[in-house]
């Protein structure tokens, strides 16, 4: 989980305490530590809104990662 960013993921009025669940595409890779060119070369699935604008569910983000997870198995 990404969990040193959770910060991201509120609210702005942070009084409301209402958990964030698009992300604009510069938060997500803020919080994924790349730029957000390199975020839109990620196969992580966007969401339309309008028509120009785009998010990224904050679950979908999560799930990538696990999905992309590399290392030793013990």
């Amino acid at each position: 989980m990404i969990r040193e960013h959770d910060s991201i993921y509120r609210s702005s009025s942070g009084s409301t305490g209402v958990d964030r669940l698009l992300l604009k595409p510069e938060e997500a890779a803020q919080a994924l530590g790349i730029s957000p060119r390199t975020l839109w070369g990620l196969d992580i699935l966007r969401v339309r809104v309008g028509k120009r604008g785009v998010r990224y569910d904050v679950r979908d983000i999560r799930l990538w990662i696990q999905a992309h997870k590399q290392g030793c198995e013990r």
